[in-house]
């Protein structure tokens, strides 16, 4: 698994790896053995996490990683997020010259086999990647997704049972970075992109992130998701239809266009290797399909209040609060 030897190829000088599996995830460790017996100099450690569903599974494995870490800095991220060898080198330059408590990163998806995933990873690099750049770009608000987070240890060490004081909220990591500004730490980041590998995503699984993520970001912010469609401009084209009837033809094809290659632009920056004949061939179908689905699922957060996720259903109030 090229994600996994990523981390054991990271160029710079001390850091060790540790591995937060399910209890029974044997298939996983041995896999991080095997890869790891090919860097006999890298340290690392793989701890088993009975997890209580009750609460953020996610938070209760990054408590566990750090009450075992020995560094000053953490960097916790998915198994399926891949780096470059510098990566860490950058990092930590940042982190010595600007001394924010938390570093958060645009994510980018590369790795597109089924449709399924060039779907994902095309919203992952036009859709989530420029709103978390143009956020903090033009107006400074973070947009933190927990794919990939840069923490300062002491920090998060400042708060009652450390990440166990997040549990409660299922956005654990946009909370994160509301709650370190309300106590005055600093976050910030150097748009160095992670590398988000979706190879095999199915067209439910896709599906389904994007109504989780949308009810999040509703119960987080529900006064800027109401403005959410201004960034889907096929899905407006088609909803103004009654105000421009006569040239309809014309304008939506032009609309249509224009956002078929700023996407393909955008996914040519991001993710080249992506863009095999198969992928090119399909994606003008996958951003139509896209744009329709997310214009869909635009709607599902007024209705329903409910969130399944890793095969646990959770209701959710303000700020993604489990009830």
């Amino acid at each position: 698994m090229s994600e996994i030897r990523s981390l054991f190829e990271l160029d710079y000088p001390d850091y060790e790896i540790l591995f937060a599996l399910d209890e029974n995830d044997s298939s996983s460790a041995e896999l991080i053995k095997s890869i790891a017996r090919e860097f006999p100099e890298k340290k690392f450690k793989i701890i088993f996490t009975p997890v209580n569903y009750d609460f953020n599974p996610k938070i209760q494995k990054l408590q566990q990683l750090l009450e075992v870490s020995s560094g000053e800095l953490l960097w916790a991220s998915d198994l399926n997020v891949s780096f470059k060898k510098d990566d860490l080198k950058k990092i930590v330059s940042f982190y010595l010259q600007e001394k924010p408590a938390l570093i958060f990163f645009p994510v980018q998806g590369e790795g597109s086999i089924t449709f399924g995933s060039l779907l994902e990873n095309s919203y992952l690099n036009f859709f989530l990647s420029g709103t978390t750049v143009a956020a903090w770009l033009l107006f400074r608000i973070p947009i933190i997704v927990g794919k990939s987070l840069f923490i300062e240890k002491s920090k998060i060490q400042l708060f009652k049972d450390g990440f166990l004081f997040f549990k409660q909220y299922l956005a654990e990591d946009q909370m994160l970075g509301e709650i370190f500004q309300q106590q005055g730490l600093k976050i910030s980041t150097n748009l160095l992109n992670v590398r988000n590998i979706n190879r095999r995503t199915t067209l439910k699984a896709f599906a389904d992130r994007i109504v989780r993520w949308n009810k999040l970001r509703f119960h987080i912010s529900p006064q800027f998701y109401l403005f959410e469609p201004i960034l889907n401009p096929i899905f407006l084209a088609l909803i103004l239809v009654p105000l421009y009837y006569q040239s309809l033809p014309l304008l939506f094809y032009a609309i249509c266009a224009i956002k078929i290659i700023s996407e393909f632009i955008s996914y040519l920056l991001a993710s080249p290797k992506d863009l095999t004949r198969k992928n090119i061939l399909r994606f003008i179908p996958a951003i139509l399909l896209k744009d329709m689905l997310l214009a869909v699922f635009y709607f599902f957060p007024f209705f329903s209040v409910s969130i399944i996720w890793h095969e646990k259903k959770y209701r959710i109030k303000g700020k993604s609060i489990i009830r």
